[in-house]
């Protein structure tokens, strides 16, 4: 036995720590829905990754070890790869690893096509015919993190769009296909028009929901941050109780709320995608509500994007991002206020801690900015346009109080160590001393 299968367990776990730690740097996009993206590891994380790997051919005791590190957020690393088309091939490859431990009975018909997978099976994927016993499910009871991307469906032949396998063209032209994705409108005109660039799109659209369903469908109660598409929001709202480990969820915008191949008035169209948007749109918020209410504090971050294969624009509306950053519980002991997380921070105000917040870097307007400001105790650096001349004549205010009462006449240096303060406005400049 070669002496690195010879260390305990735990120290086995402490190596492959300090690996993830040392290959693992987290960057938070601006711009999203809850003020706060899933992390976005650098190109360095896949040299973790190619670690693990080697590491898992060792031995059985050794890949025993790793095997949850490799599997715990798989598709992380490959949907943030620079290259996309090798981001789109490892994603199907990983795909095929984690669905043969499927019968192709509890498979959607549809995700059977793009893997050529040789079985017709008797019975679509139902909550009913879904395995939930990770421990029959090789790699997936590994899996902490899911965030299957769509474009792991979207094949390109240099430049342009690949077309469709004659089965799936067939398929996509059956009536219990456009009946679930045309439902409501003038479908005759879709069928004409048979490979139209929304067909397609609503086809991408079913096969990431299919995939993501059967995969994530069976470990739902271990699974601490995934991505959903909105289209099928639905289906996890009837099993929501299962999630009693979410903390972070990422909802893809991927339904086309409008046929643009269909014919007809604009206020025709107009009307059933309002309809549309208004019940999507009423789930999602029902989903942090409920969740909400039956794991309290647990869920922190919901955030939305739109998938990136739809050929139309489409953005949550702003009252139901209201809404749901007033159901997310407040920011624990935040350390710094920005442009990013105030729309996440703004709805609680009287509920959240700012006593740990060592920087404020906001250009817009803030709501109750010196209410705020007077809570920051531990500021170190400010830059804002928010401040205005006497900003800080209560923090004199209070100075002078304490210098007044009995025993207070001796000033104290302030310790080394704690932050003086670096203020800076680009509003107005900042003349008073403290």
């Amino acid at each position: 036995m070669d002496p690195l299968s010879k260390l305990p367990i735990e120290h086995l776990q402490r190596i492959l720590d300090f690996i993830t730690l040392l290959s693992t740097t987290a960057v938070y996009h601006p711009g999203c829905l809850a003020s706060t993206h899933f992390p976005v590891f650098t190109p360095y994380h896949q040299t973790s990754l190619s670690t693990f790997a080697a590491l898992c051919r060792v031995n059985k005791h050794i890949a025993s070890v790793t095997l949850p590190y490799l599997y715990r957020d798989p598709f992380q690393a490959i949907n943030n790869q620079g290259c996309y088309y090798m981001a789109r091939n490892w994603s199907r490859d990983l795909l095929l690893t984690l669905i043969k431990f499927f019968p192709a009975v509890q498979l959607h018909p549809a995700l059977l096509l793009p893997f050529k997978m040789n079985a017709t099976p008797a019975t679509t994927s139902t909550d009913s015919n879904i395995d939930t016993n990770p421990s029959h499910l090789g790699y997936l009871a590994h899996i902490r993190h899911f965030n299957l991307q769509p474009f792991a469906f979207v094949e390109y032949e240099r430049y342009k769009r690949k077309e469709c396998s004659a089965a799936e063209q067939e398929y996509i032209q059956q009536p219990e296909f456009l009946d679930i994705y045309l439902k409501g409108r003038r479908d005759t005109i879709c069928r004409r028009r048979a490979m139209s660039d929304t067909i397609v799109e609503c086809y991408t659209a079913l096969l990431h929901r299919e995939a993501t369903w059967s995969l994530a469908g069976p470990i739902l109660e271990q699974l601490e941050s995934s991505t959903f598409p909105l289209s099928d929001i639905r289906r996890y709202l009837q099993v929501i109780d299962r999630l009693g480990r979410l903390e972070r969820v990422h909802f893809l915008l991927d339904w086309n709320l409008t046929c643009l191949c269909c014919g007809g008035s604009y206020q025709y169209v107009e009307k059933i995608r309002k309809q549309c948007e208004d019940q999507a749109m009423g789930q999602l918020i029902q989903f942090v509500r409920d969740h909400g209410r039956l794991f309290p504090g647990r869920l922190m971050h919901v955030n939305a994007s739109l998938s990136h294969y739809l050929s139309y624009s489409q953005d949550i509306p702003k009252e139901t991002l209201r809404e749901i950053l007033r159901i997310l519980p407040p920011l624990y002991k935040i350390t710094s206020i920005n442009n990013t997380n105030w729309p996440r921070i703004a709805p609680h105000l009287q509920t959240t801690d700012f006593s740990h917040v060592r920087f404020i870097d906001r250009s817009a307007p803030m709501a109750k900015f010196h209410q705020v400001l007077q809570q920051c105790r531990s500021l170190c650096n400010i830059s804002t346009n928010n401040l205005v001349p006497k900003s800080f004549d209560w923090a004199v205010k209070e100075k002078r109080d304490m210098l007044e009462r009995p025993g207070q006449g001796t000033v104290y240096p302030v310790p080394t160590g704690r932050c003086v303060g670096a203020l800076s406005s680009q509003a107005t400049p900042l003349t008073h001393e403290l």
